[in-house]
């Protein structure tokens, strides 16, 4: 298994140091261009890239399908590739109608909104169970309540965060790729990315119909 790793900040050097131990993972990317001097982390699987992780992405091709992207960025990676790639889309706010259901709302900007089952700081190795390992609560995963919430005339796309090992989860590459084909044609839709708790989302409209 091939790992990129979008980020280096707090997040990103906890997944950096936990997965460089799993003996499975073949190469670890990390990309980061705003760290000024990158320690080696002591393992020789893990490579370092001081570029841009969108454009980065953006310019993967089709092949590198079965890449596991971990997002630890502060913003939603995934809508920041599909803006980057896509010439006719532009974010828009997020209808209150879509946020007003959901659990623990908060509002990053008026283009993002994050949800959580959680009104509590996380363990950092959360297994992601069924049930919750503070709480102990089982309740609807996220990524199929906001899948739920998808209409005919407003879209909602998910794509689901698979944990790789406990704290820390992503998606393949082929997802992202596939992003640009499920949007295709519509003119609103929203995007958000998900594991069982937690989710960010982002508004989309096509400007050019």
């Amino acid at each position: 298994m091939k790992i990129v790793v979008a980020g280096y900040g707090k997040f990103g050097r906890l997944a950096v140091s936990r997965l460089s131990e799993v003996p499975n993972i073949e190469e670890i990317l990390v990309l980061e261009p705003a760290c000024p001097d990158y320690p080696d982390p002591g393992h020789g699987n893990v490579q370092f890239e001081r570029v841009d992780a969108v454009r980065y992405l953006s310019l993967m091709s089709e092949e590198n399908g079965d890449i596991r992207i971990i997002p630890t960025v502060p913003f939603h990676l995934a809508a920041a590739y599909l803006l980057c790639v896509s010439g006719s889309l532009e974010s828009t706010p997020i209808p209150n109608a879509i946020t007003d259901g959901l659990p623990n709302v908060y509002r990053v900007n008026r283009l993002n909104v994050c949800c959580s089952y959680a009104d509590f700081l996380c363990p950092d190795n959360c297994p992601e169970n069924d049930e919750c390992t503070v709480t102990g609560e089982i309740r609807q995963p996220m990524f199929e309540r906001l899948e739920g919430l998808s209409t005919r005339n407003l879209p909602l796309l998910v794509i689901r965060s698979r944990q790789i090992m406990p704290g820390i989860g992503g998606f393949d590459f082929s997802e992202l790729r596939r992003l640009v084909e499920r949007t295709a044609g519509l003119d609103e839709f929203i995007l958000a990315t998900a594991c069982r708790c937690h989710a960010i989302l982002t508004g989309f409209r096509c400007h050019s119909r």
